[in-house]
C-alpha cells in the first residue's frame, strides 16, 4: 500500500481483461478505519490492512466485491453496500453484514463513470453525479482507473456539463 493523500492509502490491482488497474482503498479515520472497495492484493498488503486495522469495509458498487471476503476474513470487519447491489455481491460468495443509505457518510450505489452497456440507469447516475460535483473536495478516487488527487471537482464538473441532462 501505499499512502496517495494523508490518511488515505491504495493498491493497484492491474486487469488484463479491462486494461486499466482497480483500485483499493483504505481511509484511516479516529472513528474507525474504512476499507473502500478492496481489489486482490498480496499478503503484504493484506498484513498492512490488518496491522492498520479495518473497522468497516465499503462497496461502492455491485461489481467492487472484488476481495471484500477476504479483507473481511483477515480482518472480522463488517462488509456494506447499497441495498439494490447486496443480493449480486452476496451470489458471487460475498458476505454482506450491512446496507449503505442515502446521506450517509460512504456514498451508497453507483460511484463510478461506466460504459452505457454496464449501466442499469444512466439517468439515475447522471444526477448522482451532478450531486457529487455539488460538494466540496479536491481528490477524486474513482475505483478504477486513475485517482486525480488535485482538482477532482473540477475535472467531475466538466464531465457533468457535457451529460445529457
Amino acid at each position: 500500500m501505499r499512502e496517495i493523500l494523508p490518511g488515505i492509502f491504495t493498491w493497484p490491482w492491474f486487469s488484463e481483461r479491462n486494461g486499466y488497474d482497480f483500485n483499493g482503498y483504505l481511509v484511516v479515520d479516529g472513528g474507525g478505519n474504512v476499507c473502500i472497495d478492496p481489489v486482490e492484493m498480496d499478503e503484504s498488503v493484506l498484513e498492512d490492512l490488518a496491522r492498520e486495522g479495518v473497522s468497516r469495509i465499503a462497496l461502492t458498487n455491485r461489481n467492487h466485491f472484488r476481495a471484500a471476503a477476504r479483507v473481511k476474513e483477515r480482518t472480522g470487519a463488517p462488509v456494506a453496500i447499497h441495498p439494490a447491489d447486496a443480493q449480486f455481491a452476496r451470489d458471487k460468495g460475498t458476505p454482506v453484514d450491512a446496507e449503505l443509505a442515502h446521506g450517509g457518510r460512504v456514498t451508497p450505489g453507483e460511484c463510478a463513470l461506466l460504459p452505457d452497456a454496464v449501466l442499469d440507469d444512466k439517468p439515475a447516475l447522471c444526477a448522482s453525479l451532478r450531486r457529487l460535483a455539488a460538494l466540496d473536495f479536491d481528490a477524486l478516487l474513482p475505483g478504477d482507473g486513475h485517482p486525480v488527487l488535485q482538482g477532482g471537482r473540477q475535472a467531475l464538473e466538466r464531465l457533468v456539463a457535457r451529460l445529457p441532462s
